[in-house]
């Protein structure tokens, strides 16, 4: 375009030229400025429309292409289905034929896999399966470059149109549509331009696709022979003249880079510059009448009006720059001041509109993203998070979070996500779905009701006083609530801040109420996806374990059908008869695991029969054959299978291996007269035994119990002894010293001094034995006979300790009484003294095994008049749980085979049970040592066979 001048200045010139010379002036006006503006106005107007028909054509195939694309990314989504599953789909799209000519889906072979076709065409879909596409180049442009590819113009087999196909990749496959573009022919005949004006869209190659005046049928015609047409196909886009079917033309190329196409806008040249010639003449003749009229008139004018349409033009172009605050200017003509007021309407208008459509794009491209990332995510927590944060991006929100209803006792809405300015709100402020005053919020309310619940202003709305400061520190204005629903059931809601007041009107509560259905959507579909995953993996795990609990269970599982023919028989099974799955399935269970017969000649088949009429009664056991022939007893449980109608369809069938039990029970059917006599003749050889080990256990008692006297009494006597003889040696000493008669006083106070020392010492230790055999004497009266009489029982537990001390020699162990003196028993010391002498004989041996330093501790404790306890406890290894409960039971010992009996505890329990008509109880833990705890009348029972 030629540069732009002043108006001022243009109209200046031209007036004085005109003034100056009228002729040359309209000489240099034709030539210098009516041609080059007639050339540049039609240049514009030629792209202009060449432009608006490009983007026409783009949008009538681009459409398509957006419509492809979403199928596409279903397809890819759902995998690999069967032909027919795509049918309908495909079908629903190709709709009349109009847009789509066919759609097809072509596998990896590059044959079509599935078509779909406009209602008419339809019959032929048999026809195009299989079709070997592999020689489209646009296929393996599209996989190569995992984009969408344009085919060149090609000639359908299907509808014998010109058609142009859009390859879009899907996973493995390429979903490819074939738009018909037969109409743009009649789209270009039917577009607005002047009369003999020429419309031309041309391919990559430069042959014709569509033409206004003519429609070219089925002959591709070419025109990349003329120059403007290669320039084009170069990317040189310039108006131009050349010669078509011998006639002249100018025209514009204008490029539609989606599709690689040129529309070309042409008209003929004399046609073109008819206007010009015309207004040529009239000027000729205008500027010989009227100059010399208009030339004064004329200069004044020009400036007054060039100043008037600059401040016009100024303004204007303030609008253009977005520029709306400026004044328009003011005067005293009627049009100018209607056009000043039309042009600030105009540009009110224009910034009203702006504004809406950048709200309206922001709200769109939100709800257009978020559909994508409904697609695209698989985690419900990144959907929610994902949703609020394109909600605060896309739509210019403050704040965006979403909470769930919890069922607990205060109706809690717990957040879930969150994007935007958040900064703790939602920590501060506690949300609930209740019917009171906390719940009375948007987001309560949204849930409770179902309905969108919207907040204008919350510095002055009452529902919200509570929270109206810390929605003023974060800039929270206005606040929209949408519920999250499946179905009837709402299940969450999604509040949306705003910093601006009153900012959700209905046409925005509209659009955010979609966003949160498709969200709410969404988050159904994972849910529901999430759940069939979770029971298709139950199925698959509880199939597998079925399998292995089959296939490695130590029982025959068989299956036959109603024939008596095997189905199934698992690994074990097959072991157990020593047949191959091959050899066994098909089979009839008669002549291969069933013999024809029992050992009893009976026919089995006649059972068999009965097995498949009634598997449920026929539990029970019968012969069956190895492959050698071995005769094997199996336990069979039948279990009928049934079909919807209650026929037998399959019997499943569970038997166990019970030969060996079988052959036992016979061995054992063999034993059975003589067991009752083999029974008593080893009770008594038992009672015996007992008898023995019981007197033999209280000889040992007593002769450890001598043998530990004799011990002690070593002591006194040998020190009596040795005192007895050095009295002796002196009494001799003095006797030979008065013979000599050499006594002095000396001697015989030494003697004297010597002879008391020595009787003091005899007295001691003969006083001592006397004890000890008064002590023995009591204990082994008391031990070798069950004596009834009255006793202290700290005296006669001190005397037996006195005769145990010999088993504490040597060892750090000691034992601690806390028995209250005077604590009288009517009963048997010597069954008490033994119970008392194998406990600590038991701690000795097994509780202090490996303990340096044990304690016996012996308590008593009288609970009422008639009865005491006696508490015994050691501080040694413990008792494990696994034995406590059976270390009363008679000759059991962990110590067998190391000179235990296993008869102490056990003589201990019948003795306290029975003559001192007691109870017993133990506790243990192991590493805490052991307690006995004795509960003992004062007065035993009365026992006639016992001697007092």
């Amino acid at each position: 375009m030629p540069s732009a001048r002043p108006l001022r200045l243009w109209l200046e010139l031209r007036i004085a030229l005109a003034a100056m010379a009228p002729l040359a002036m309209v000489a240099i006006l034709v030539l210098a400025v009516l041609l080059p503006q007639l050339r540049a106005d039609l240049e514009i107007r030629y792209q202009t429309l060449a432009r608006a028909i490009a983007g026409q054509i783009e949008a009538q195939l681009l459409n398509p292409k957006g419509e492809l694309r979403i199928i596409a990314e279903y397809i890819r989504s759902r995998g690999y289905r069967p032909a027919p599953f795509w049918f309908d789909l495909l079908d629903a799209h190709a709709g009349t034929g109009d847009v789509f000519a066919a759609i097809y889906i072509v596998a990896a072979d590059d044959s079509v896999y599935a078509v779909g076709l406009p209602q008419a065409q339809r019959g032929q879909r048999d026809n195009l399966l299989g079709l070997d596409l592999s020689k489209r180049s646009f296929l393996s442009e599209a996989r190569e470059h995992n984009e969408v590819a344009w085919s060149e113009i090609f000639l359908s087999p299907l509808t014998g149109r010109l058609a142009v196909s859009l390859a879009i990749p899907a996973a493995e496959q390429v979903l490819v549509g074939e738009i018909p573009i037969d109409q743009l022919s009649k789209f270009l005949g039917r577009s607005p331009a002047e009369a003999g004006m020429l419309t031309v869209v041309l391919d990559q190659r430069g042959q014709i696709i569509a033409h206004s005046q003519a429609t070219p049928g089925n002959q591709q015609l070419s025109l990349n022979h003329l120059p403007i047409v290669r320039d084009a196909l170069a990317g040189r886009f310039a108006t131009g003249g050349f010669e078509l079917d011998g006639r002249m033309f100018v025209g514009t190329p204008v490029g539609i880079p989606a599709l690689g196409w040129i529309v070309l806008v042409a008209q003929p040249r004399a046609e073109a510059f008819q206007p010009f010639f015309s207004t040529l003449w009239v000027l000729a003749v205008g500027a010989l009448v009227a100059l010399s009229l208009a030339i004064l008139v004329a200069w004044a004018l020009a400036r007054g009006l060039a100043r008037r349409i600059g401040r016009y033009a100024d303004q204007t172009h303030a609008i253009a720059e977005g520029d709306y605050e400026q004044p328009w200017p003011i005067t005293r003509i009627r049009e100018f001041d209607s056009l000043a007021s039309d042009l600030e309407w105009m540009s009110l208008a224009i910034r009203q509109r702006e504004r809406d459509l950048a709200t309206s794009e922001a709200r769109y491209r939100m709800l257009s993203d978020c559909n994508q990332a409904l697609i695209r995510i698989a985690d419900e927590i990144e959907l929610l998070t994902t949703v609020c944060a394109i909600a605060v991006r896309e739509g210019g929100y403050r704040m965006a979070w979403v909470g769930y209803a919890e069922s607990d006792e205060i109706k809690t809405v717990r957040p879930m996500a969150h994007a935007g300015f958040e900064a703790g709100y939602l920590q501060s402020v506690t949300s609930s779905w209740a019917d009171d005053e906390r719940g009375r919020g948007p987001i309560g309310t949204a849930i409770r009701t179902g309905r969108p619940c919207c907040i204008q202003n919350i510095a002055s709305d009452p529902r919200l006083a509570s929270r109206r400061v810390e929605a003023a520190k974060r800039g929270y204005a206005a606040v929209c609530a949408l519920p999250l629903a499946d179905g009837d059931q709402v299940f969450g809601a999604m509040g949306i801040y705003s910093s601006a007041p009153g900012a959700f009107d209905p046409r925005e509560v509209g659009i955010l109420s979609e966003l949160a259905s498709d969200l709410a959507f969404g988050v159904t579909v994972l849910r529901t996806r999430i759940g069939h995953e979770r029971v298709e993996t139950a199925l698959r795990e509880n199939e597998r374990k079925y399998r292995e609990l089959v296939e490695n269970a130590n029982s025959i599982i068989l299956r036959w059908n109603p024939q008596g023919k095997i189905t199934f028989i698992n690994e074990f099974g097959l072991k157990l008869f020593g047949y191959s799955r091959e050899e066994l399935i098909g089979q009839h269970v008669l002549g291969t695991i069933v013999p024809l017969d029992e050992n009893t000649d009976r026919d089995l088949r006649p059972l068999m029969e009965d097995i498949r009429l009634y598997p449920e009664r026929f539990e029970h056991n019968i012969h069956n054959i190895r492959r050698n022939g071995a005769r094997l007893w199996i336990d069979w449980t039948n279990k009928a299978v049934l079909d919807e109608h209650g026929q037998v369809i399959e019997i499943f069938s569970v038997g166990s291996d019970i030969t060996d039990r079988k052959q036992a029970e016979e061995e054992l059917e063999q034993y059975r007269d003589h067991l009752e006599e083999l029974v008593a003749e080893r009770t008594a050889d038992l009672r015996q035994a007992m008898t023995q080990l019981l007197q033999t256990e209280k000889l040992a008692a007593l002769g450890s119990l001598v043998a530990g006297v004799a011990h002690e009494l070593n002591t006194p006597l040998g020190n009596a002894r040795v005192v007895a003889g050095s009295l002796g040696e002196h009494l001799r000493e003095f006797a030979a010293a008065i013979d000599a008669g050499a006594l002095r006083r000396s001697q015989v106070d030494a003697f004297l001094g010597r002879s008391r020392e020595a009787v003091d010492l005899l007295e001691r230790n003969t006083a001592r034995a006397a004890d000890l055999i008064g002590h023995f004497k009591q204990v082994a009266v008391d031990q070798t006979s069950a004596r009834r009489r009255r006793f202290d029982l700290r005296q006669t537990v001190e005397e037996l300790l006195v005769t145990l001390q010999p088993q504490f020699k040597h060892t750090a162990h000691r034992v601690e009484l806390d028995i209250a003196p005077g604590l009288e028993l009517d009963s048997y010391p010597g069954p008490l003294e033994q119970v008392i002498a194998n406990l600590v004989g038991n701690s000795l041996i097994h509780g202090f095994a490996g303990v340096e330093t044990g304690r016996i501790q012996l308590q008593t404790q009288a609970v009422d008049s008639t009865r005491v306890i006696l508490r015994y406890a050691d501080n040694g290894t413990g008792i494990p749980a696994a034995i406590l409960n059976r270390i009363f039971e008679p000759f059991f010992t962990t110590r067998l085979g190391q000179g235990g009996s296993g008869l102490g505890l056990y003589i201990v329990y019948n003795l306290v049970t029975g003559v001192l008509g007691g109870a017993i109880h133990a506790q243990s833990q192991p590493g805490q040592g052991t307690v006995f705890t004795l509960v003992l009348p004062r007065a035993a029972p009365d026992s006639g066979g016992l001697t007092h």
